[in-house]
């Protein structure tokens, strides 16, 4: 079984059950319980075995290898824990895109359009199982949508929080 089993033991309700403002949504965020860092790195093999096993599973559907059947049930078992515990870590880590999020706020973009572009960027940095990137890769997220609804330019894609910065960025 997988090692985060342990790690959902209390249930959780989706996001969405109970969430009908954005002041709900706010609320329901500040009720998901943090992350220590050994939960962290057990959520991380966990999405690294799933990661594996559906690799595995992929190779054995195009023909590439034979899973006998006990191995494919196993290997089933550990993909769904690892969807599983990247689920877990993308929802306890939303509290900080909405930290980041208010950093950005009052700069030309509505505040639920920077936790979403936050969301986005915190979902793509899992999804390619960046290790301890998650923070950055919301922040950057949330930085380019900013600055692509602003009208602010840079000069790189990588110079776009330091263009936040500047006094004198330019205008279009």
């Amino acid at each position: 079984m997988s090692a985060s089993a342990g790690l959902a033991a209390a249930p959780r309700q989706p996001l969405s059950a109970d969430v009908d403002s954005d002041a709900g949504y706010l609320r329901r965020l500040g009720q998901i319980a943090l992350l220590t860092a050994q939960e962290e790195v057990t959520l991380a093999v966990d999405i690294e075995a799933g990661v594996f096993a559906a690799e595995r599973l992929r190779r054995g559907a195009a023909g590439e290898e034979t899973i006998p059947a006990q191995l494919r049930r196993d290997l089933l078992t550990i993909e769904r824990a690892g969807r599983s515990a990247r689920a877990v870590l993308i929802e306890a880590n939303l509290r900080l895109v909405v930290s980041i999020a208010k950093r950005y706020a009052g700069r030309g973009l509505a505040f639920l359009d920077l936790v979403q572009e936050g969301n986005i960027g915190l979902i793509q940095a899992v999804s390619k199982f960046q290790k301890y990137s998650s923070p950055f890769a919301a922040r950057r997220s949330t930085s380019r949508r900013l600055l692509e609804k602003s009208g602010t330019t840079a000069a790189a894609s990588w110079r776009n929080n330091r263009g936040l910065r500047m006094s004198g960025a330019h205008r279009l």
